[in-house]
Protein backbone atom coordinates (compact mmCIF):
# COMPACT_ATOMS: atom_id res chain seq x y z
CA UNK A 1 0.00 0.00 0.00
CA UNK A 2 1.39 3.23 -0.99
CA UNK A 3 1.53 6.46 1.33
CA UNK A 4 -0.60 9.44 -0.06
CA UNK A 5 2.28 12.14 -0.47
CA UNK A 6 0.08 14.83 0.55
CA UNK A 7 -0.80 13.57 3.75
CA UNK A 8 2.94 13.68 4.89
CA UNK A 9 4.51 16.67 6.73
CA UNK A 10 7.19 17.11 8.00
CA UNK A 11 6.57 19.22 11.07
CA UNK A 12 5.17 17.12 13.78
CA UNK A 13 2.02 17.71 15.74
CA UNK A 14 2.27 17.80 19.63
CA UNK A 15 -0.85 17.95 21.45
CA UNK A 16 -1.81 17.54 24.50
CA UNK A 17 -4.67 15.40 25.22
CA UNK A 18 -7.09 13.81 28.22
CA UNK A 19 -9.12 11.12 29.33
CA UNK A 20 -11.68 10.69 31.71
CA UNK A 21 -14.57 7.69 32.92
CA UNK A 22 -18.19 8.62 34.02
CA UNK A 23 -21.61 9.08 32.89
CA UNK A 24 -22.67 12.09 30.74
CA UNK A 25 -25.59 13.75 29.06
CA UNK A 26 -25.58 12.71 25.21
CA UNK A 27 -27.90 13.91 22.29
CA UNK A 28 -28.47 16.70 19.80
CA UNK A 29 -28.72 19.91 20.69
CA UNK A 30 -29.85 23.27 18.66
CA UNK A 31 -32.73 24.09 16.52
CA UNK A 32 -34.35 23.50 12.76
CA UNK A 33 -31.38 25.57 10.90
CA UNK A 34 -28.51 24.00 13.16
CA UNK A 35 -28.48 20.48 15.35
CA UNK A 36 -25.24 19.28 16.84
CA UNK A 37 -24.58 16.00 18.74
CA UNK A 38 -22.28 16.73 21.83
CA UNK A 39 -22.05 15.33 25.44
CA UNK A 40 -22.80 17.27 28.41
CA UNK A 41 -21.86 16.99 31.88
CA UNK A 42 -18.93 16.75 35.08
CA UNK A 43 -17.50 13.87 33.24
CA UNK A 44 -16.52 16.17 30.46
CA UNK A 45 -15.75 19.03 32.08
CA UNK A 46 -13.75 16.93 34.18
CA UNK A 47 -11.78 15.71 30.99
CA UNK A 48 -11.54 19.58 29.98
CA UNK A 49 -9.97 20.72 32.72
CA UNK A 50 -7.46 17.74 33.05
CA UNK A 51 -6.51 18.91 28.99
CA UNK A 52 -5.38 22.29 30.35
CA UNK A 53 -2.69 20.73 32.54
CA UNK A 54 -1.78 18.27 29.60
CA UNK A 55 1.85 19.21 28.10
CA UNK A 56 2.48 18.21 24.61
CA UNK A 57 3.28 15.01 23.56
CA UNK A 58 1.49 13.94 27.09
CA UNK A 59 -2.12 11.92 27.36
CA UNK A 60 -3.73 12.43 31.05
CA UNK A 61 -6.57 11.15 33.10
CA UNK A 62 -8.40 10.85 35.83
CA UNK A 63 -8.59 8.23 38.09
CA UNK A 64 -11.50 6.35 37.33
CA UNK A 65 -9.98 5.85 33.56
CA UNK A 66 -6.66 5.11 34.79
CA UNK A 67 -8.11 2.50 36.91
CA UNK A 68 -9.93 0.90 33.90
CA UNK A 69 -7.04 0.61 31.94
CA UNK A 70 -4.34 -0.43 34.63
CA UNK A 71 -2.63 -3.57 33.31
CA UNK A 72 -3.41 -3.24 29.70
CA UNK A 73 -1.84 0.63 29.21
CA UNK A 74 1.92 1.56 30.70
CA UNK A 75 0.72 4.37 33.23
CA UNK A 76 2.37 6.03 36.30
CA UNK A 77 0.41 8.42 38.25
CA UNK A 78 1.76 12.20 38.26
CA UNK A 79 0.20 14.22 41.40
CA UNK A 80 -2.38 15.24 42.61
CA UNK A 81 -4.10 18.50 40.91
CA UNK A 82 -6.54 21.51 41.79
CA UNK A 83 -8.67 21.57 39.01
CA UNK A 84 -10.64 24.78 38.34
CA UNK A 85 -14.03 24.50 39.66
CA UNK A 86 -13.28 21.46 41.68
CA UNK A 87 -13.46 21.62 45.29
CA UNK A 88 -10.81 18.58 46.40
CA UNK A 89 -7.57 17.82 44.34
CA UNK A 90 -7.89 14.99 41.92
CA UNK A 91 -5.01 12.37 41.24
CA UNK A 92 -3.70 12.58 37.62
CA UNK A 93 -1.90 9.60 35.54
CA UNK A 94 -0.74 9.80 32.33
CA UNK A 95 0.27 7.01 29.43
CA UNK A 96 4.13 5.93 29.06
CA UNK A 97 5.11 5.89 25.86
CA UNK A 98 7.86 7.00 22.94
CA UNK A 99 6.70 9.39 20.52
CA UNK A 100 8.66 8.31 17.19
CA UNK A 101 8.91 11.11 14.75
CA UNK A 102 10.66 9.92 11.29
Amino acid sequence: MSRDPTLESSTPIHVGLSLNTGEVAAGCLGNERRMDYTVLGDTINTASRLEEIAEPDQIVMGPETASAVAGVVNIRKIRSFKLRGKKEPMKVFEVLYQVHCD
